[in-house]
């Protein structure tokens, strides 16, 4: 063969490679691809002493194993990587997928397929809310269905004056809301609300009955239950309320996975699952119906017994789509049902303290039950003293499992979520002992209307602190708690750097922040949704960055909203709640949007 003929066959053979490569070899879920000319990529190290600045690369390649390949310069990629079908991104900003430390997947895809009380601004308002549903399921009236009437987020803060808590007797007031058993969770899962036909079915116990870590709302001159039932007392319902079959389950967690990914949310730390429901993740993951990524967290009763034989934990199941590799307690319950345990009496409710879901005798037990097997312990604590008793906890254990050397704890990475209410020295104590705060920046926000009056000013100095803790040197991972909160991540963002209502006022004053003090950058707040919250889940070197060997998990905006307003940026802080991705893309795939990719 002459030399320009073996030229010419090569030629055709590459040209061949290239048609292969292209049309075949990519043609499934993990195509190889270039993603080039950015105009900003926003990527953060989990290293808090390194700058937080805008990427030096504008381009990367998504590898056919649904890692990022490569990151580099638009010039020096595109001649490298010439066969790839590619994605010019010029005038996107891209950055990692959002993390949310704190949400709880199948409650958010259940809500959706229940009848919504979210913002209802009175009892009326949610009686009506619950017939337009019973209109739209007529099954539920039907005698002998078994069937109830089930909706979530009622919030008697919302309904002014001093209502309290709504009672049985206001839906049972309404001729098709007394017969059919209802209960209605409170915005925070910590209260329900029901009917008389829900209480006669579930056997409230009359008073004077124990009910540890909990409370039966009862009148206080008949002693009769009222129709709330808080914290541990709603196992009186869960206990008779119809199960939702695999197959109800596996649509809630595929509504609440189409909605992450709407907005940008590519994975979430469920914070609180059962071991039956992570075999049902795992099942959808089998059958490639599981389009996010989740760093489950063990659901642990109120008792040392209940976490004593956990099983192995799980890293990384099938692409990393599961870990399971930490455990939730909950130690109280919430401010907004005066749930939240308290050193001191609430400042509108002096008689009470709130309550403790785990004795106080057995937190120090069932943390290091949990820790001797190997898992991360994290710990629901809203008021103070429920945090400064799993502070003290995890500074005993310490003491006897690592000699007293607080480098042993902070390397398992214990994290205490929402560590909201704080005295002012247990502060210090996170850092100190390497304890992560898991922070829901709407919380703030939301509880902002109420917090005065339920804690007076004196406790507010130390409460709902963010900046406070990066000052500190240390990670605080963002999250949500969706469905308490919205699934949307930019309203966690917008929280967090104006501590504003969405109406651009606060407690404070209008176009005053509450606490201003508190306010994260934005750039503070990316991170926190991102690489902190990789950290978080001892997953800093694999998710949380756009960098070589990571997972492909990303958002493509169609503006740069990272860049702050007096550094040049061109969107404001309410523009913040308007933004949404055009793509959301986890391992590589677009999960939301297209990517129109180009040969």
């Amino acid at each position: 063969m002459r030399a320009n003929e073996c030229t010419v066959c090569i030629s055709q053979q590459a040209l061949f490679a290239v048609y292969v490569i292209r049309h075949f070899a990519h043609a499934g879920a993990s195509e190889r691809y270039l993603v080039h000319s950015a105009t900003a990529i926003y990527s953060y190290s989990h290293d808090l002493g390194e700058p937080l600045s805008q990427a030096q690369f504008d381009s990367f390649v998504v590898g056919s194993d649904g890692r990022f390949e490569e990151v580099g310069n638009a010039a020096e990629l595109k001649s490298k990587f010439w066969h790839l079908n590619h994605f010019d991104a010029s005038g996107k900003t891209i950055i990692p997928g959002f993390i949310d430390s704190h949400a709880h997947l199948l409650h958010q895809g259940a809500n959706s397929m229940q009848a919504n009380l979210a913002k209802a601004k009175s009892i009326k308002e949610c009686i009506s809310r619950l017939i337009r549903y019973l209109n739209a399921n007529p099954d539920i009236e039907k005698e002998g269905s078994g069937k109830w009437l089930l909706g979530a987020g009622w919030d008697q803060n919302l309904w002014g004056g001093d209502l309290g808590f709504p009672t049985a007797q206001d839906l049972d007031a309404h001729p098709r809301l007394k017969n059919v058993p209802i209960m209605l969770l409170r915005i925070d899962v910590h209260a329900v609300w029901c009917n008389s036909r829900a209480m006669v079915l579930a056997g409230i116990p009359e008073q004077g009955t124990p009910t540890p870590g909990g409370e039966v709302i009862r009148d206080p001159e008949t002693g009769a239950a009222t129709g709330v039932l808080i914290d541990a007392a709603m196992a009186f319902m869960f206990k008779i309320v119809p199960k939702p079959s695999d197959e109800d389950r596996k649509k809630a967690a595929g509504i609440a996975a189409k909605t992450m990914l709407e907005k940008g949310v590519t994975g979430l730390h469920d914070a609180g699952v059962t071991l039956d429901e992570i075999d049902l993740f795992k099942s959808m993951i089998d059958d490639g119906k599981f389009p996010i990524r989740s760093y489950a967290m063990i659901m642990c009763e109120r008792d040392p017994e209940a976490c004593a034989d956990l099983p192995a934990p799980l890293e990384g199941y099938k692409r990393g789509l599961l870990t399971v590799r930490s455990v939730k307690l909950v130690s109280d319950g919430a401010l907004g049902s005066w749930g939240a345990a308290m050193i001191d009496p609430y400042s509108d409710k002096p008689d009470s303290k709130g309550l403790l879901k785990i004795a106080e005798e057995n937190i120090e037990l069932t943390i290091d039950q949990v820790i001797g097997q190997g898992y991360q312990v994290n710990t629901h604590c809203i008021g103070d003293r429920a945090n400064q008793l799993v502070l003290n906890a995890l500074e005993s254990i310490a003491r006897k499992r690592g000699n007293g050397d607080t480098e042993w704890l902070r390397a398992q990475r214990h994290r205490i979520e929402h560590a909201q209410i704080l005295q002012p020295t247990d502060v210090p104590r996170f850092a100190s002992l390497g304890v992560i705060p898991s922070v829901q920046p709407t919380h703030a926000t939301s509880d902002m209307g109420i917090a005065t009056s339920r804690l007076g000013r004196d406790r507010l100095q130390s409460s709902y602190v963010m900046k406070t803790f990066l000052k500190m040197g240390m990670h605080v991972a963002l999250g949500s708690d969706f469905p308490v909160e919205s699934v949307d991540p930019m309203k966690g963002v917008y929280a967090a750097t104006t501590r504003r209502w969405e109406n651009g006022s606060s407690p404070a004053g209008d176009d005053v922040g509450w606490y201003e003090g508190e306010r994260l950058t934005r750039a503070e707040a990316l991170r926190g949704f991102t690489a902190s919250a990789a950290y978080a889940a001892f997953m800093e070197e694999s998710v949380g960055r756009i960098q070589k060997g990571f997972w492909a998990d990303y958002a493509v905006y169609d503006v740069d909203w990272i860049k702050e307003e007096e550094d040049g940026g061109h969107v404001g802080d309410l523009e913040l709640l308007q933004l949404a991705p055009s793509v959301t893309v986890v391992g590589g795939i677009a999960r939301h949007g297209k990517i129109k990719l180009q040969q």
